[in-house]
């Protein structure tokens, strides 16, 4: 019984953990890119505030380098 108890604890433990890790998630920006792609790194989005639009907390977007020319305002907030 007390086995059975800990193996339940583990496998709670596990998937909050993944649901957790698998929230966050990486955007790519690239002048290459198109704002119609989905934003991953082999295909990415061109505006910078296409990536502060989309991402949520937790996400990390990942500027590559280039020129840049459009505006950003960040608007959002959050942990």
């Amino acid at each position: 019984m007390k086995k059975l108890s800990l193996n339940a604890i583990a496998f709670v433990v596990s998937i909050v953990l993944g649901l957790t890790t698998s929230m966050a998630a990486s955007k790519h920006v690239s002048p290459k890119g198109s704002d119609s792609n989905p934003g991953t790194l082999a295909e990415p989005w061109q505006t910078i505030s296409l990536a502060g639009l989309a991402a949520v907390a937790g996400d990390t977007v990942y500027i590559h380098g280039g020129t840049y020319n459009d505006r950003l305002v960040v608007k959002k907030f959050g942990d």
